[in-house]
Formats: structure tokens, C-alpha cells, sequence
């Protein structure tokens, strides 16, 4: 799995500090905050990319069917002789 450097996990760390100071009203420190990205990261992750593997499977079978009909429109008719 790749690790993200600290400046591409900084906007989730921004998003779970913002939401402990909305929802808790309680100061979460930088450090704290990126702790917290490490370890749910990964499953949270993993959800979010099943979603959207589920869901490029969805426009890849769409497309596939445009596909399939346009190649089609394209066969030859045999000669009317």
C-alpha cells in the first residue's frame, strides 16, 4: 500500500481536526490528528476504493454496451446479388 507523504494526508488532517473541534468542541493537535489518519487510513480506505472500483465497473459495463452497438452499426451487409 502506498504511504502518503505528510502535505497529502495534511487535508485530512485539517478535516479530522476541524471535525473534533465542531462536533466535540475539543483541540486536536497536529500530531494527534495524523496518528489518527495513520491508523484508520487503511480501512477506511479500502472501503471508499471498493466504491469506486464498484463503481468504474459500472461505467466500463455501460460503455461496453455503447461499444458493442456501435461496432455493430459498423458490420458490412452481404452484397443484395
Amino acid at each position: 500500500m502506498k504511504k502518503f507523504t505528510r502535505e497529502e494526508k495534511l487535508p485530512a488532517i485539517r478535516a479530522v481536526q476541524e471535525w473534533f473541534r465542531r462536533e466535540r468542541d475539543e483541540e486536536v493537535g497536529d500530531l494527534a490528528a495524523e496518528l489518527l489518519v495513520d491508523a484508520l487510513g487503511p480501512a477506511v480506505g479500502r472501503l471508499w476504493y471498493n466504491e469506486g472500483i464498484h463503481d468504474a465497473r459500472a461505467v466500463v459495463a455501460g460503455n461496453a454496451a455503447t461499444l458493442d452497438e456501435a461496432l455493430f452499426a459498423l458490420e458490412l451487409l452481404p452484397d443484395a446479388r
